[in-house]
């Protein structure tokens, strides 16, 4: 690379004393030449090549005769047209951010967000400098909307950052790091405000939702899943490979009734049991070390002629056998003697289900963690499973799915009409 640009500008530099000559002179004879010659080594490279840049706009034809073709000038003010392209055009249609539409079904089955969604994260993005500072962007810059319209389409459909270059007009390595700074800056700047346990009248909806389900005191169902890594370090593959028989990376997941996502852990290696994850993760040590000791709950406790109510204290999280046995996870029995046992460890496994059905959703709208991860490095997976439990969030928010964030005055035949217009955000 550094001997490629070292010719280039050894070229460029020929190219000086080809105008010289081209002009009649002798480069070594001319005061004015001798004086640039000078001055260039006095410059640094950046200084250099934006002398090369005004030697290109003030002599285009120079250029032409010299290559023996038409010359495409790259400068700052000569961008490619995103307007133009077919992303383009629907993103800049105002029928797209109504979800009833044509145009606004197919941008979310594209990019599989809502178009208000979309906005929502371009700000974010804009306002926590996930793609860099814009001032210090040097070359042709591309517009933080194309950028996360990039990213979005690799975590929703699973293309790679070729097939997004036929699509943008865009270079696949400009991409590909594109999608390594939205998954890296966003889950890292925003995680904790988008995905994070309930509390306050948040908390008492859950415990609500629970309590209605027969369960009072659960405060979500917690589970791992694991993501398939095909281009896993060799000297990982043994840490990896576990029960799926193929690398994968695992996550420990909490949510609620109604799939919204509590808690997504870091990255572990596949072949790392649930017992481990859950003695290291940082919410589950946090719910064992007593988060959840004050919240109270009330159970019925079989009486002689009536049943009799009993107060309780202290939250728990349903899981199946493979976590601690401890009061604050709440499994299975598999030693069941009678029959209201049965029962109970059926009805428990079946609300567990919820954190099952979440792991499907994800996967079914983001094709990036069904198929092979073809990234080498673990924490671009840990960034791309954190900002699909964030995205996943603000769709259940947007539909108006998840019960824990909507308001009082909310009417379900006004939704959406109302989150069109207000953004909800």
């Amino acid at each position: 690379m550094k001997f490629s640009i070292f010719g280039f500008v050894v070229f460029l530099l020929l190219m000086f004393v080809c105008k010289g000559m081209h002009n009649g002179e002798d480069p070594s004879d001319s005061d004015e030449s001798g004086k640039a010659v000078g001055n260039c080594e006095d410059l640094d490279f950046d200084d250099m090549m934006a002398s090369i840049e005004n030697f290109i706009e003030e002599d285009p034809e120079f250029i032409n005769e010299l290559f023996g073709q038409e010359y495409l000038t790259r400068n700052r003010d000569l961008k490619i047209s995103y307007e133009t392209t077919k992303w383009g055009k629907l993103l800049n249609n105002p029928r797209t951010q109504f979800p009833w539409t044509k145009e606004g079904k197919q941008f979310r089955q594209d990019f599989r967000v809502p178009e208000p969604v979309f906005r929502h994260i371009v700000e974010k993005c804009k306002e926590g400098h996930v793609f860099g500072d814009p001032t210090e962007t040097r070359g042709v810059r591309v517009p933080v909307e194309y950028k996360v319209l990039m990213a979005l389409r690799i975590l929703g459909r699973g293309n790679c950052a070729a097939d997004i270059a036929d699509m943008s007009d865009g270079k696949p390595t400009s991409i590909t790091g594109f999608f390594h700074r939205f998954v890296l800056g966003f889950s890292q700047r925003f995680f904790n405000e988008y995905v994070h346990p309930p509390e306050g009248a948040a908390l008492q909806r859950t415990l609500d939702s629970y309590a209605a389900l027969g369960l009072p005191g659960a405060i979500g169902s917690m589970n791992c899943t694991h993501i398939a890594w095909d281009k896993c370090p060799i000297e990982f593959a043994n840490l990896c490979k576990g029960k799926e028989k193929y690398p994968s990376v695992a996550f420990n997941c909490v949510v609620d009734h109604f799939r919204f996502i509590h808690w997504c852990s870091d990255a572990y290696f596949g072949a790392t049991n649930d017992i481990q994850i859950c003695g290291d993760d940082e919410y589950t040590l946090a719910v064992r070390g007593g988060l959840y000791k004050n919240v109270e709950y009330y159970l019925y406790r079989a009486g002689l002629h009536e049943n009799i109510r009993q107060r309780c204290r202290g939250a728990y999280l349903i899981c199946d056998a493979g976590m601690p046995k401890e009061g604050c996870f709440m499994d299975p029995q598999h030693h069941r003697s009678t029959r209201n046992e049965v029962l109970f460890a059926e009805w428990l496994e079946s609300v567990r289900k919820d954190v099952e059905c979440t792991f499907g959703i994800l996967k079914a709208r983001f094709r990036y963690l069904r198929n092979k991860v073809q990234h080498h490095s673990m924490d671009i997976i840990e960034g791309a499973m954190k900002v699909c439990c964030m995205i996943h969030n603000m769709i259940l928010v947007y539909d108006g799915e998840s019960l824990t964030d909507l308001t009082d005055s909310y009417h379900f035949s006004t939704r959406v009409s109302y989150l069109c217009r207000s953004r909800y955000f």
